[in-house]
């Protein structure tokens, strides 16, 4: 077992390993992490505790401290040339310093990913950590109609997100019943250690395009046919009255002869 400080790739809440002997910044931890056996042996399924403690300087800065607990497993008596796969168990250890704890954070994107044309809607929210400590925001997306009138509600797929990094949270919203038009999805969340610092974001999205835009085909084609009717009927009348006037001229030009 060994114990590793962590940095935070990409949106998806990756971290990456730095090594034992990787150096520190404000928010490692890994050097304060012990353990009271760092080996162990397991049977098949059999089940285990792996005890730690973690021992915080008292001039430490606040804010938040990360590292990695990694567990190495290989086979017992494996002889010297036999080759095999290394395991490895990784587990995130977050730890909060009390003190000066600066919790800020911004909406970087709120948007749907799609228009309700699969029977739902995933609403992308990308929150950016401005503060020195792990934030987790907690709250609802509240749906609304083109007349303000509230249609439907879920729950924040909430997540961790690590000082100076961005994560991407996805919540899917899916209706009871079909909904065509243009709607308003509202985030209303707070974060912070007592979940008091409100954070919010408006974005619109419309269900059912296609059944819109089949509903406007039709209506336009309901409108224009009788129009269409009527210029044809004119245009054979006018056809009518000169054949008419046709006949007549060359009657008259026969009775002169």
């Amino acid at each position: 077992m060994s114990v590793e400080n962590v940095k935070v790739i990409g949106e998806e809440g990756e971290v990456k390993l730095l090594g034992e002997n990787s150096p520190k910044d404000q928010f490692s931890l890994a050097n304060w992490i012990t353990f009271s056996n760092k080996s162990m042996r397991m049977k098949p399924k059999e089940t285990n505790t792996v005890n730690f403690r973690i021992a915080i300087p008292k001039d430490i800065e606040p804010g938040g401290k990360y590292a990695s607990i990694v567990i190495s497993m290989d086979r017992i008596n494996r002889a010297p040339k036999e080759s095999g796969a290394s395991v490895k168990v990784v587990s995130l250890v977050m730890v909060s310093v009390s003190g000066d704890i600066r919790e800020e954070a911004v909406i970087e994107s709120f948007s749907p990913i799609n228009n309700l044309v699969d029977g739902f809607v995933d609403f992308d929210l990308r929150m950016k950590n401005k503060g020195n400590s792990h934030i987790r925001p907690e709250g609802t997306i509240v749906i609304t109609n083109f007349w303000g009138k509230k249609v439907g509600e879920v729950a924040l797929e909430s997540e961790n997100v690590l000082p100076s990094a961005t994560r991407k949270m996805m919540t899917r919203w899916q209706p009871n019943k079909l909904l065509i038009g243009r709607y308003t999805a509202t985030l209303v969340s707070s974060y912070g250690e007592k979940h008091n610092t409100p954070i919010s974001a408006t974005t619109a999205f419309f269900a059912r395009t296609d059944l819109i835009l089949l509903m406007a085909l039709m209506i336009g084609a309901a409108f224009f046919s009788p129009l269409l009717v009527f210029r044809r009927k004119r245009k054979n009348s006018k056809v009518t009255g000169i054949m008419s006037l046709f006949r007549k001229t060359s009657a008259g030009s026969q009775a002169d002869k």
